[in-house]
């Protein structure tokens, strides 16, 4: 028969102390986290709205009588053809 020992329990209301501090710590760290990933998934969607990153809809005229291509931000004027 073996002889069964017996633990204190100061020992064990110390170590159970610890134990519970452990999870409690561990437990906030993981909200944090979490707290932190769902923030910042918050701010990239709201960033990333589409009316914030389309670009207007742009026109191009093009003349065939002169040869005048004109858009919104240049002008150029050719030859009867497009290559040379």
């Amino acid at each position: 028969m073996k002889y069964d020992y017996q633990i204190s329990s100061h020992k064990k209301r110390r170590f159970l102390k610890k134990v519970y501090i452990f999870v409690i710590v561990l437990f906030i760290l993981g909200a944090l986290v979490a707290g932190i990933i769902r923030l910042d998934t918050y701010l990239q969607s709201k960033r990333n709205k589409p009316e914030q990153t389309t670009t207007p809809k742009t026109t191009a005229f093009y003349d065939t009588k002169n040869g005048i291509y004109r858009t919104q931000y240049f002008q150029f004027q050719s030859r009867n053809t497009w290559n040379e």
